[in-house]
C-alpha cells in the first residue's frame, strides 16, 4: 500500500535536511514549491521535493534519497530530481545558487530570486506566478536576502522580452503580473 502524500512544511524539511546532511555528500539543490517552506514561508502546499546534486547523480544517491524518503515517511517519488534538466539549461545557474544548510560533507543551495524566475518563466503556471510573486515579496521585507534584489531588476528586460515572444495570451499576462510585481517591488 502507498504511503499517502502529504503537504511538504518548512518542519518536514529541517527534518530532510538534517538526515540528507547525515547520508549524502557534495553540493545539492532544493528548487519547486518547497523552496518557500525552506526558508519559512509557506504560502500553498506541495506534495514534492525536488532536490538534485549539482553533479551527476550517482545509484547510491539515489539509494539514499529513497532511505532519506522513509526515514521522514514520505513515499520515495516524494523526492525527485526532473528539475534538474531545467536547471542545467540555464547558463552559469551556480552562481545563482544561495546556501541553504550547510554540513562539512553536504551544502544545500536554493535557487536566488533570479535563478527562481528563470526556472519557472518558460511554463509560468499560476502556482509558478505565484511561488515567484511571493519569494519577490519575502526578499523585498528581508534584510538578509537584499542582495537578491539587483539581479532580479537587471532581469526585467529579458521578462519583457519574453512577453513580445509569447504565444499563449495566459502565460502573456501572467508574464505581464510578473514583470508588473518586480517592478513595484523592486
Amino acid at each position: 500500500m502507498p504511503i499517502p502524500l502529504k503537504p511538504i512544511t518548512q518542519k518536514l524539511l529541517e527534518k530532510f535536511f538534517k538526515i540528507t546532511q547525515k547520508k549524502l555528500k557534495g553540493e545539492w539543490v532544493l528548487l519547486g514549491g518547497s523552496v518557500l517552506p525552506a526558508m519559512g514561508a509557506h504560502h500553498r502546499d506541495t506534495v514534492d521535493i525536488d532536490f538534485m546534486p549539482i553533479g551527476d547523480l550517482s545509484i547510491q544517491d539515489q539509494l539514499r534519497l529513497f532511505e532519506v524518503s522513509e526515514e521522514i515517511g514520505l513515499p520515495i517519488e516524494a523526492i525527485n530530481s526532473a528539475a534538474s534538466i531545467f536547471l542545467h539549461r540555464i547558463k552559469n545557474f551556480k552562481s545563482e545558487l544561495v546556501p541553504l544548510a550547510q554540513s562539512k560533507q553536504l551544502t544545500i543551495y536554493r535557487p536566488s530570486l533570479k535563478l527562481l524566475i528563470q526556472l519557472k518563466m518558460n511554463r509560468l503556471s499560476d502556482s509558478d506566478l505565484q511561488d515567484c510573486i511571493k519569494m519577490a515579496s519575502l526578499i523585498s521585507k528581508e534584510k538578509k536576502y537584499k542582495n537578491e534584489l539587483a539581479p532580479a531588476k537587471n532581469f526585467l528586460s529579458e521578462i519583457q522580452a519574453e512577453i513580445q515572444k509569447s504565444q499563449l495570451l495566459e502565460r502573456t499576462e501572467r508574464l505581464k503580473s510578473l514583470a508588473q510585481m518586480l517592478s513595484r517591488l523592486l
